[in-house]
């Protein structure tokens, strides 16, 4: 059983693309991922996305998600729990809400939490756990 771990994703989903195919899994392997897979990059969700189709491979490869600051930040930013929202924005969370569509100048948090899809927000509060 080999073990891969990633951390620091930072919407950088082709990077992160590259890489998982890159890696020689095999059955019985496990793939780690370390959190902070939102801000600063320009593609935030992509990277989600991304790893929401992980999720549905099957249990060939075990997937172990845990969150990050970044994710609990954006979190608590939209009031659904988590720590130090009123650091999303200066912390890269501009470039998240823009990889939704979103243009953060006078965004409020509602408006935002209705434009993020469900699933996103579900991998985000419940899939990927806290560590």
């Amino acid at each position: 059983m080999a073990r891969y771990v990633i951390g620091d994703i930072h919407g950088c989903a082709g990077e992160l693309t590259r890489l998982v195919k890159a890696l020689p899994l095999a059955p019985g392997d496990q793939l780690i991922f370390l959190g902070d897979y939102i801000d600063r990059g320009p593609n935030s969700r992509e990277v989600v996305n991304y790893l929401i189709s992980l999720q549905r491979l099957g249990p060939q490869v075990e997937l172990v998600f845990l969150r990050g600051n970044h994710e609990d930040m954006l979190l608590s930013y939209l009031g659904l729990g988590g720590q130090h929202g009123d650091m999303f924005l200066i912390n890269g969370g501009k470039s998240t809400l823009a990889s939704y569509g979103l243009e953060p100048d006078g965004l409020t948090a509602d408006k935002a939490l209705s434009a993020i899809p469900t699933d996103d927000l579900n991998s985000l509060k419940n899939s990927f756990s806290c560590i």
